[in-house]
């Protein structure tokens, strides 16, 4: 029982609830109120009995924003709210402090049955603490932050600066208040910065953002990048807050990159190879540089749309093998493919690729160089042939030696036969016919050391139209009434220095093909042409140059792909044994080239055939070629030695000089000769072969230069060496050619003898 006179414990909590300085609500579960206090029904404007029932976001309009908070956080997490600020208009003094609520659960037992609101206003000595606190705490992150952060006045004028923003100025603290803190800025900078950070300051809202550039105390430049903006209380700004981020090194990394970016652009853009960059799987092109539309022939946009198109310009027996090797997804590799350009010529393309890692060395691209090796392939072809052409000239060069000997015999001996004969008709035709085999073989040596590129090469500055017409006249006769022969001559075109035999040999031998080749008739055109070639033509086969083009043009049954990889090879026909040496093409080849020269064959099964013969072009005037008029066969007295070690030859030689009044010694070798020059020192003139076992012609003609230097030597071979037969002064020595007839013989052997220095008597 209570004790009489004592107030029960519900009058104790009932006074201090009355009483208490703050303001208290109860409210239930459901957060709507069933009681209040004094001051809560006083501050909330109304009498007690008008608030009970009300939810707590209608208690008061400030706890609206924060009825979640208060109330329903409470509930579900069983724990007390801490104090949030709200905004409560008030008559109270302007230096009061701030309004803030807080709430709690209320339990019965363990179970939460309500929920309890606070209302007060701090202390003003509790805000000076907090003020403090919180200012503390600001200029600790401020000092600890690696950004720069600056305040200043709502004029400008500095008023912190962190350490951070210190080190970027290289300055203290006391030099940046005021205006010392626009000291700091680059003096080529420092109008520009101070004009925009005055324009942020001119315009509500305004953000000052912008690239500072400090000159530190030591020298340095330091880069920042700075963000600043007003300080509002209300609408009234009273100050301007800032950050200054280094960004000196990321600047000159950026810097770096961008150079290093425009030297690879440089680079990429300007070699003629192509280079691109490709996601590892290749499904993706990053970059390809533009000699992509010189070598492919397309354009760049084509191949960055869609990767495949690459592929899809590759030649069609080669796109297979370049997917597949593409789907291997090697990150290292290199082949080599043919492109197909839209105008329809082929390009040769030699590609390489490798991996690009990051740092990590996870591969994250690939990158490849593609080459147009279209002339070097050519190059690797004609490379090929040279060297097929010479193992076989020497070969060819070594039987032609060997059957001039034995053609000069039978010339000689059939001619000799001839003149010992009383008469009769038969045996005379018979002669005749050997010696006319004889002159067709001496045409196939002829072909066989042109070959072989040993015959005589004497190049004169020649017109190719006049050359053209001339041997145009001797083709009319070959070819036949039912090809038609058309010259298509260029007027002005240039002169080119070459042998005229060879040309005219060269000419006749493709008009010959071309008539072969044209068995129901036809007509074959020869067209000369100025065809200067720039450094960037499409057509590898021949290199930059200026250059004359004799063109030889059919309308025959043309030539398929498998035969034109074989046209040049010596021996190679498609005529039947019986009408071909399969020299023709072989010798038309050795010809150009040794013209320093370029053959460009296009043909095509049913379309016809041509060659085009490319020669360099030469400046100054073509030399007219004039007949020269048949000598008498010669006689003469003076004292011969012939020096030859095969003896048929030798013996044709003896016989028709003696026969014509020479006094003849003979000689199997140059040591022979060299013996019976020690004895007998009356020899005018020495006739030596040039291919000799042990001491061959021209080293006897040195040896002979030296001890004997007023004494001439002919030379005379079926087997020529141009190289060899130069004298000391490097001017070309006399020569005979084999097969010789005896008027040849005695005719040069005459030249030689009128044409020396006559010793003193």
């Amino acid at each position: 029982m209570q004790e009489e006179g004592r107030p029960s414990s519900s009058s104790f909590v009932e006074q201090m609830w009355e009483s208490a300085d703050v303001c208290l609500a109860v409210l239930d579960l459901d957060l709507r109120v069933i009681r209040v206090n004094a001051l809560m029904a006083e501050l909330a404007g109304g009498p007690r009995a008008s608030l009970i029932g009300r939810r707590l976001d209608q208690l008061l309009p400030a706890l609206a924003p924060i009825a979640g908070a208060l109330g329903h956080a409470v509930l579900e997490t069983g724990h007390a709210a801490p104090p949030i600020e709200i905004p409560i208009e008030s008559s109270a003094p302007a230096d009061a402090g701030p309004w803030f609520a807080t709430s709690w659960p209320l339990f019965e037992g363990e179970r939460v049955a309500g929920v309890g609101v606070r209302i007060h206003r701090a202390a003003r000595n509790d805000l000076e603490a907090a003020l403090r606190k919180s200012e503390a705490r600001f200029r600790a992150i401020c000092e600890a932050s690696p950004i720069g952060i600056f305040l200043t006045s709502k004029t400008g004028a500095g008023v912190y600066t962190n350490a951070t923003n210190l080190a970027q100025m290289g300055c203290t603290l006391e030099e940046t208040h005021g205006d010392g803190w626009q000291r700091a800025i680059h003096p080529d900078d420092r109008e520009r910065v101070r004009a925009a950070y005055l324009a942020m300051m001119q315009r509500a809202g305004a953000v000052y953002e912008g690239v500072n550039r400090y000159l530190h105390r030591d020298g340095r430049e330091v880069l920042v990048d700075v963000r600043a903006r007003g300080i509002y209380e209300g609408d009234e700004v009273i100050g301007y807050v800032g950050m200054a981020v280094d960004i000196t090194e990321r600047a000159a990394v950026d810097a770096a990159h961008r150079e290093s970016e425009l030297r690879f652009r440089q680079l990429a853009e300007n070699i003629r190879s192509v280079f691109w960059l490709a996601a590892p799987d290749r499904s993706e092109l990053y970059y390809v540089s533009p000699a992509y539309e010189e070598v492919w022939g397309r354009p760049v946009a084509e191949a960055m749309a869609s990767p495949d198109a690459i592929v899809r310009g590759v030649h069609p027996d080669d796109r297979e093998r370049v997917r597949a090797r593409i789907a291997r997804g090697d990150g290292r590799g290199h082949m080599e493919y043919r492109v197909v350009r839209p105008g329809g010529s082929i390009a040769w393309i030699a590609e390489r690729w490798f991996p690009v890692p990051d740092e990590s060395g996870r591969v994250v691209r690939v990158a490849g160089i593609a080459n147009d090796v279209t002339r070097q392939k050519a190059l690797e072809t004609e490379l090929l042939q040279a060297q097929k052409l010479d193992s076989l000239g020497r070969l060819a060069g070594g039987i032609a030696h060997d059957f001039n000997n034995l053609l000069t015999v039978i010339l000689n001996q059939g001619i000799m036969a001839e003149r010992a004969l009383d008469g009769g008709e038969a045996p005379r035709e018979e002669l005749a016919l050997i010696q006319d085999a004889a002159k067709q073989a001496t045409d196939v040596t002829r072909q066989l050391l042109a070959f072989a590129r040993r015959q005589p090469f004497n190049p004169t500055l020649l017109d190719p139209n006049e050359l053209t017409e001339g041997v145009a006249r001797l083709m009319r006769r070959i070819l036949g009434e039912s090809v038609e022969l058309v010259l298509d001559l260029e007027p002005e075109v240039g002169v080119v220095r070459a042998d005229r035999v060879q040309l005219e040999q060269l000419l006749m031998n493709l008009a010959l093909n071309a008539r072969d080749a044209m068995r129901d008739g036809g007509k074959l055109v020869i067209r000369t042409r100025n065809d200067p070639v720039s450094a960037r033509s499409t057509d590898a086969r021949v290199p930059a140059g200026a250059w004359v083009t004799i063109a030889v043009e059919d309308t025959g049954h043309g030539i398929d792909e498998a035969d034109r990889a074989h046209i040049f090879d010596p021996f190679f026909s498609t005529k039947p044994h019986s009408e071909g040496t399969g020299l023709g093409l072989a010798i038309c080849y050795a010809i150009v080239k040794q013209h320093g020269g370029h053959v460009v064959v296009d043909s095509a099964v049913g379309m016809g055939t041509t060659f085009e013969l490319y020669f360099p072009r030469v400046d100054g005037l073509a030399e007219k070629i004039e007949a020269p008029a048949e000598a008498p066969v010669a006689r003469g007295a003076e004292s011969i030695l012939v020096v030859e070690d095969e003896p048929s030859v030798r013996a044709i030689a003896v016989t028709t000089l003696t026969e014509h009044g020479f006094r003849v010694l003979q000689a199997a070798s140059g040591a022979d000769a060299l013996r019976l020059l020690e004895i007998d020192a009356g020899v005018d003139l020495v006739l030596t072969d040039v291919v000799m076992p042990d001491l061959g012609g021209a080293e006897l003609g040195r040896i002979l230069r030296d001890r004997h230097p007023a004494l001439p030597v002919l030379y005379m071979s079926g087997y020529p060496d141009g190289a060899e037969l130069r004298g000391g002064d490097g001017a070309a020595l006399p020569f005979l050619e084999k097969p010789f007839v005896p008027s040849t013989l005695l005719r040069r052997i005459r030249d030689v003898l009128d044409a020396r220095v006559r010793r003193p008597s």
